[in-house]
């Protein structure tokens, strides 16, 4: 029995055809979602997923060159069932000709001398992501998505003052970086995900988790680098927090109206949520930077209370993030029963103050 052809809509990554409208604001995903809904509307079923990427693409326009090599790097998992008579890398070059990215996205590491350099490799989905920092002000998001084994480099743009800053902070830290271990040591379990960072000519690789204290101490520094990117005018971190509020609090009140309990799946299981805090700057610390601030049993003290007026009594906004994201990946990761203990006017009062403590 010959396999089932798949239709375009199985190869989308953010288009559904039960969207009836764009949930994503504006920037990249927002773009990709009409062209994928495009190409559903308008061509016939593709033969395979390279053909698909290529109609995507073309969908975008070639004056867009940024969305496409972002579209390439970050979906090329997809390319795992190219033609025969060809290889991922030959598929990806091909486009890269077709829509003149040569100068935008690269197969080999760019030539030069970096400030930093960070490489996430594995975790779930399994992948590689990072960034690299030149001397010049180049910046490049790295990736490779398994199982094609492609590394991709993007170059994001040039900025000397972000590389200055970085060049700096390194510097007045030399001392306490350079004691930092070259390898950490190997975690008791491995839900987590082999890191590398170098710091001008410090290097430190293993699987850096905050449950080891040598790896504890490579990320209180490879965090605060990571602050600065985010609070850098950067492309990569192109989301604005009122956008990132109104969009999963409107999709809170699709979770509070849907008595089946799908849409508490669907968000629990987005990865786009988790991929908003990253780019916010919000960390995944399982509540330990909020505990640390407001105590263990902060919302047992305060459970009998009206939520948004426990909510009142955060005055954080970095912390609010962290625990937002957290809650996140506990009904994502943890939780036994996610439907049954799934609440969505936490998120929602949790939506409304951070808000408030953005605007403030």
């Amino acid at each position: 029995m010959s396999e089932k052809r798949k239709s375009n809509k199985d190869y989308c990554q953010y288009y559904s055809p039960t969207q009836k409208e764009c949930p994503y604001k504006r920037g990249y995903k927002r773009i990709v979602w009409e062209s994928e809904k495009h190409v559903c509307e308008t061509e016939d079923n593709v033969r395979d997923a390279s053909e698909f990427l290529h109609l995507v693409a073309s969908a975008i326009g070639e004056n867009d060159k940024e969305t496409i090599a972002n579209y390439i790097a970050k979906e090329s998992r997809y390319l795992s069932n190219a033609l025969p008579d060809s290889t991922p890398e030959k598929i990806l070059e091909k486009i890269c000709q077709t829509y003149n990215l040569q100068n935008i996205l690269f197969f080999e590491k760019p030539k030069g001398k970096t400030v930093f350099e960070y490489i996430d490799e594995g975790g779930f989905p399994c992948r590689t992501r990072g960034y690299l920092l030149y001397f010049d002000g180049r910046v490049y998001s790295i990736y490779e998505n398994s199982p094609i084994n492609v590394r991709m480099y993007i170059l994001e743009g040039i900025h000397k003052t972000l590389s200055e800053k970085v060049k700096v902070f390194i510097r007045e830290n030399c001392e306490a970086i350079q004691k930092l271990p070259k390898e950490t040591s190997h975690a008791c379990c491995c839900d987590g995900s082999f890191q590398y960072y170098k710091l001008l000519s410090k290097r430190c690789h293993g699987y850096m988790m905050e449950l080891t204290e040598d790896g504890k101490k490579v990320l209180h520094f490879a965090k605060k680098i990571d602050y600065l990117f985010h609070y850098h005018d950067f492309p990569l971190n192109a989301l604005e927090p009122n956008d990132f509020i109104e969009c999963w609090d409107a999709f809170m009140d699709k979770v509070i109206t849907d008595k089946k309990g799908e849409k508490i799946l669907d968000f629990i299981c987005h990865g786009g949520f988790a991929e908003d805090c990253e780019v916010l700057g919000f960390d995944m610390d399982c509540f330990e930077s909020f505990y640390k601030k407001y105590g263990n049993d902060f919302f047992n003290k305060y459970g009998d209370e009206n939520l948004e007026r426990v909510f009142s009594l955060i005055d954080d906004y970095q912390i609010l993030g962290n625990a937002i994201y957290s809650q996140w990946r506990y009904y994502n990761h943890w939780a036994t029963y996610p439907i049954a203990e799934f609440d969505a006017n936490w998120f929602k009062a949790a939506f409304k103050r951070l808000k408030e403590l953005w605007e403030k």
